[in-house]
């Protein structure tokens, strides 16, 4: 009997290791890891549940809905059927997998390199849920992955949108122009060239449709030329064509303006364009009469907001990024003449100037005193290269103590000439003073400022004020000798000795009357 017992007792604990191993087959786990350079965080969402044959499995054998199912009343197999039918690529699968899924719940909760998800067989949608503060700098959400769950490693379908802002740098006096940088510098009254522009991302080719909005924030410095900003779709486009920018609030600038240009899907506006592919605006911005002169100089930014995802079908608002700022800076500068007397250093009233700036005809040399060109009144300035230029801010100082010092406010760099216009009574008129601005200059500032020609004049640069100073000493005109000199001996000698001969004279004629 107790025999008996043994038997039966072994054969149900046999019986009942069989049933949790056919269990085990019939209900087993994977794992979804997200792979160890992806930062991204994805919700899960089961569309199908199912078998397979083996843990490599692709197949799903026997679906049915799976919690997420968007419409679990639907005929389970027609949808396999379209899922399977032939001609459809990867990308065409996964479009029908998503749209049968229902991602406004929870799902099966999320999955991340950091923590690993463990699913049972079946169709899972991953949806890239990201917060826009870990996604790096202009990166875009991933295109849903749709995955037959067995042990799989996933990585983001995504890409990176940039954006770049540059200023052209021209040199009036030297003709020499320097494209594509990140500071410059100029006259107050010149027409800056900008360029922004937008580089589409790797994944563009998963959008239906592409949401691009260009950012353009100027400082107070800076005035729009309204009529100057044009679009080109592409580096194949030579020609672009003109837009209008839209004034919008949020400045960060104190009294500046913040403009806007939006493409509502690109992949409408510029179908040819593919991943890889930039987009460009051009236009000019006059430094106007409020430019601040100093070492930080007049910034202007840009940034692209782009969509980042794209599993958007263009319903509703897109759900956007942004790229980082990108500033360009241009500078402007000063100079300060300080009128004195050469011999005692003080202030010297009675004196006025005119400062010309040098600017370069289109076939001189690059040698100022030789080159084919103009000397321009810089107060007055307006050529043919600068039609409409109104540029720079000439003061006299009318300070009671004397008008002494003389100011030209807003000049870029090159070659100048400062010429004496009125002259102090009893002094001599100077000649003209050639000189050169010289700068260099980044995007973070000022770095250095010299004005020279290396023998009448060094000016005295304060980098932080943009400015330049020098005195300029004026002689007195040639005096007569003071009394006591030898000058004055000169003409007593020369007096006795006409008197003397006078007398000699006066003497000879009255002998010679006497004799007769």
């Amino acid at each position: 009997m107790k025999t008996m017992k043994k038997v039966l007792a072994l054969l149900v604990a046999v019986l009942m290791a069989l049933s949790m191993v056919a269990a085990f087959a019939e209900n087993p786990t994977y794992t979804i890891t997200v792979n160890s350079s992806d930062n991204h965080t994805y919700r899960v969402y089961q569309v199908l549940t199912g078998t397979l044959s083996d843990a490599n499995s692709k197949k799903l054998g026997n679906p049915a809905w799976g919690a997420d199912a968007k419409d679990s009343t639907a005929d389970v197999n027609d949808f396999i059927e379209s899922i399977n039918a032939t001609g459809l690529d990867r990308d065409d699968i996964a479009a029908l997998v998503t749209a049968a899924v229902n991602t406004n719940g929870e799902g099966q909760g999320t999955v991340d390199k950091e923590h690993p998800k463990t699913v049972t067989p079946g169709y899972y949608v991953l949806v890239d849920e990201t917060a826009e503060a870990n996604l790096a700098d202009g990166e875009t959400l991933s295109l849903n992955i749709v995955e037959v769950v067995r042990n799989v490693t996933v990585t983001a379908k995504n890409g990176t949108t940039t954006s770049d802002k540059k200023v052209d740098d021209v040199n009036d006096s030297t003709g020499a122009s320097q494209t594509g940088q990140e500071s410059a510098d100029y006259d107050i009254g010149d027409h800056i060239p900008y360029t922004l522009s937008a580089t589409l991302p790797a994944n563009y080719a998963d959008y239906t449709k592409y949401y691009l909005q260009f950012q353009d924030d100027m400082s107070e410095g800076l005035t729009l030329d309204t009529g100057s900003v044009k679009i080109y779709y592409g580096d194949s486009d030579t020609t672009g064509a003109s837009i209008s920018f839209t004034a919008a609030e949020g400045t960060s600038y104190t009294g500046g303006q913040l403009y806007t240009y939006t493409i509502a899907d690109v992949k409408t506006t510029a179908s040819a364009l593919s991943a890889g592919d930039k987009i460009y605006i051009k236009y000019t911005a006059t430094l106007n009469d409020k430019a601040v002169i100093n070492d930080k100089g007049n910034p202007n930014k840009s940034r692209i907001v782009f969509s980042k995802n794209p599993n958007w079908d263009g319903t509703g608002t897109p759900d956007t990024g942004d790229t980082p700022w990108d500033i360009a800076v241009v500078f402007t500068y000063k100079t300060v003449f300080n009128k004195i007397d050469k011999e005692t250093k003080k202030p010297l009233t009675g004196a006025d100037f005119r400062l010309d700036k040098f600017i370069k005809d289109e076939n001189g040399s690059d040698t100022y005193k030789t080159v084919k060109g103009t000397w321009t009144d810089v107060t007055t300035l307006g050529d043919s290269k600068h039609p409409s230029k109104n540029v720079d801010t000439y003061t006299k100082d009318t300070d009671s103590a004397a008008n002494a010092k003389f100011t030209f406010a807003g000049l870029d760099d090159g070659y100048y000439r400062l010429v004496e216009t009125a002259t102090p009574e009893g002094y001599n008129t100077l000649e003209d003073t050639y000189f050169e601005i010289t700068a260099n200059h980044t995007v973070t500032g000022l770095e250095s400022l010299a004005g020279t020609d290396g023998a009448q004049f060094n000016m005295l640069a304060t980098k932080a004020e943009g400015k330049l100073e020098a005195d300029i000493e004026n002689g007195q005109g040639t005096q007569l000798p003071s009394t006591g000199g030898i000058g004055t001996t000169i003409f007593y000698i020369a007096g006795s000795l006409l008197a003397i001969g006078a007398a000699i004279l006066l003497i000879t004629k009255r002998r010679m009357g006497s004799d007769e």
